[in-house]
């Protein structure tokens, strides 16, 4: 079992904005949004982030919006030497918790398919693969589409 002793998971802030960026650039086949785009998504009002903390180091955040019943994941990064400790686990549970006091039904996400290690993450959450999007990602990589309940 993952050592998570001592993880606060908190509400993100724009002032963790930058070290959401480093981390994101840390992170294996993900996409960096950038600080200023965490920015401007904090001002969505439909739009949830999350920091993990160990001993005031930053050393993760996970992204969503809660619309219509519904949360969608549009990130989710753990520090590079922080992997493979449960953080992404805890983020992840926090998302899911949020969404259920939201009154969601259902969760959702797309993932590279290439992303084995993130793809058992969300499995182990109850995320099923519900279809797929043939080159999403730079026109070659294929999106895995998938979906839990709440």
């Amino acid at each position: 079992m993952a050592d998570v002793s001592g993880i606060i998971i908190r509400k993100a802030e724009t002032a963790d904005a930058a070290e959401m960026e480093k981390i994101e650039k840390t992170a294996e086949n993900y996409p960096a949004w950038g600080a200023r785009e965490f920015v401007k998504d904090m001002a969505n009002r439909v739009s949830n982030m999350f920091v993990a903390e160990q001993d005031g180091k930053m050393t993760g955040f996970i992204n969503f919006w809660i619309v219509g019943g519904q949360a969608q994941l549009n990130g989710i990064a753990v520090r590079g030497e922080m992997t493979k400790r449960g953080i992404g686990g805890l983020l992840l549970k926090k998302m899911l918790e949020s969404a259920k006091e939201s009154g969601c039904s259902e969760a959702v996400l797309e993932v590279e398919e290439t992303n084995l290690p993130a793809i058992r993450l969300y499995s182990k959450f109850g995320f099923k693969k519900a279809g797929t999007r043939p080159k999403f990602y730079d026109n070659t990589g294929n999106a895995v589409l998938m979906r839990a309940e709440i």
